[in-house]
This record gives C-alpha cells, structure tokens and sequence, in this order.
C-alpha cells in the first residue's frame, strides 16, 4: 500500500511499496517448482541470501499470507528463511512423515481454518494441507515480518499551478517537476539468477 506526506504547497512525500514482477501462468509454475527442486541449495545457502538484499527480496505470487480481514502479503525470500530459522512456518510431510518447509499460508482468522503450501525436500515434493485450526500460529510471525522487511520507494513529487474556484489559479505554486528518488529500493534478481550464482555448475531451464 502506497502512502503520502504532505509537505509546502504542491510537494508532497509519496512512499511507493516495490511491485511484484509480472508473470505468465506459465513462469509462476516453472518458478515454483525450481523452489521446490533447489530448496535444499537454497537451505544450505541461506546466510548468503540474507545477507544479499538482490536475494533476500525475491518474491512470487505463489508465496504468500493472509486471509480474510487482514489481507494478503507476498512474502520475500528471506522472509521465509528467517521464519524456518525460528521453528516456525514447519510441517510434516503426510507421505514420509519428515519436516516440510511452509511457504505460502491463508485462511480464516475467525475460525482458524486455514491451508498450507509447503516443500517436502525428502520428497522433493510439494505437500499442500488444510487445516481445522492454528491459523494465528502462522499469521502472526509472517506478517510482522513482512511488515518489517516491507520495501518501500521514498519520493518527492512537485506538482505545478493549481486551480480553485475561490482563488483561480495559484501561479505561486511551484513549479511541476520530475519526481525525485529519495530513498531507492533495493531491485531483486530472478530466482534462477540467484541459483546460477551460488552454483554456477546449475544448467539453466
């Protein structure tokens, strides 16, 4: 979500959130399962993409949180990451009973019910539950660290000469001018660049 500050007349302070790539169906798919195939280089290389904020802020459309009344998060990379560090955003694969790491979470907050997408890397499958309750176990975490780690584009925009009814045109407002980039954010790389850099031996899809 977007947000302003209003400064001297015609300047204003707008904070622009980052915006997720565009991606066909078809690249939303290859993508998630790359995920799910070099989840344990990623695991194994974990300090490195918390450390690189060109990793860190890698984001999809099929990782995310939220539900009903509190919205949707998308969440970054290392978002993840920190959340499996911490114990949370865990499960248990229903086929080999061994540990699955959550990556994409929602449902109600009113009954608990919720669904979860996760990685098996036993498996190496991915493992999608439903579940009756403990929605708020998932959702709390998550969106605080989203919250955190939110990027956002700091700018100043100037706009020019402005007409009321009660003063006509103010031609003592400033003048219109480019916007003006005060605090950038941070571009991140494709999922597939960042396993090419950390094993350059990968072959590319």
């Amino acid at each position: 979500m977007n947000k302003q500050e209003k400064l001297a007349e015609g300047r204003t302070v707008v904070y622009e959130e980052l915006l997720l790539p565009e991606e066909t169906e078809a690249q939303r798919e290859k993508n998630r399962q790359l995920f799910r195939d070099e989840l344990k280089l990623i695991l194994a290389n974990s300090e490195l993409i918390l450390k690189t904020p060109e990793f860190f802020y890698i984001r999809h459309q099929w990782s995310l949180v939220g539900g009903a009344y509190v919205g949707v998060k998308y969440i970054p990379l290392g978002v993840l990451i920190k959340l499996w560090k911490n114990g949370e955003w865990l499960g248990e694969c229903n086929k080999c009973g061994q540990e699955t790491y959550i990556y994409s979470a929602g449902g109600s907050p009113l009954n608990g019910g919720h669904y979860t997408n996760a990685v098996c890397i036993n498996c190496r499958e991915f493992v999608d539950q439903q579940m009756g309750s403990g929605l708020a176990l998932l959702l709390k975490p998550a969106l605080g660290l989203c919250n955190a780690f939110t990027q956002k584009r700091k700018i100043l925009r100037t706009r020019g000469p402005v007409f009321s009814w009660s003063r006509g045109l103010n031609v003592k407002g400033k003048p219109e001018a480019p916007d003006k980039i005060i605090r950038d954010v941070v571009q991140p790389v494709e999922l597939e660049v960042m396993i090419q850099h950390i094993d350059p031996t990968r072959k590319k899809g």
